[in-house]
């Protein structure tokens, strides 16, 4: 189902944020504190994804200096205040976690089987809660370029490639069925002023 009901126009599809509006609003009876209270703890898990991110980066003191500017930030106010928002504290969640991840396997050495399932579970979860999060392949690959210090590119590509071609494939499949269920559209038909 589109994410907003007739007579709206059917612009988007975020199945996994419907289900968790869903799931909070059976479990509170639609009470606003229930939203309210995930609206928070998805605020501390995102800023807990950006700390798990910066200390791949920075020293442990800079590291938790940017979670906390980025926890005060007044920019998430409405991610917080909203519980429609609240998808965005979802992605921004498993994309520094999902970052930081990548980025501390790489630096050990190399990703398993179970580091690429985690990684591209992550990206899926996040596809399917807000668009933006088809934009996570580009981190890791920002990351790469970026933060591995590494061998060749020809080997980058030799142990990477499987891993990168499971996002693909499933970057493929989250909009082909977007597509489906706006009925052929890919683009919204509003556009932001």
């Amino acid at each position: 189902l589109p994410y907003w009901p007739p007579p709206r126009s059917p612009d988007l599809y975020r199945p996994a944020a419907s289900i968790l509006l869903a799931l909070r609003h059976m479990a509170g009876d639609g009470n606003p504190i229930v939203f309210r209270v995930v609206s928070i703890v998805l605020s501390a898990a995102a800023s807990v994804g950006v700390l798990m991110l910066a200390t791949r980066l920075l020293s442990t003191r800079v590291a938790l200096g940017v979670a906390l500017i980025f926890a005060a930030h007044p920019l998430h106010v409405e991610a917080v205040a909203l519980a429609v928002a609240q998808n965005e504290l979802v992605v921004a969640f498993l994309a520094a976690a999902v970052t930081a991840r990548y980025v501390q396997r790489r630096r050990a050495g190399g990703l398993t089987g179970l580091d690429w399932a985690l990684v591209v579970g992550g990206f899926a979860v996040a596809s399917l809660f807000k668009e933006h999060g088809l934009i996570l392949p580009g981190f890791l690959v920002i990351a790469e370029v970026v933060l591995i210090e590494d061998e060749s590119w020809r080997r980058r590509l030799g142990k990477l490639w499987g891993g990168y071609a499971a996002l693909a494939g499933v970057a493929i499949a989250v909009v082909v069925t977007r597509t489906a269920v706006l009925g052929g559209r890919l683009e919204a038909s509003v556009v932001a002023e």
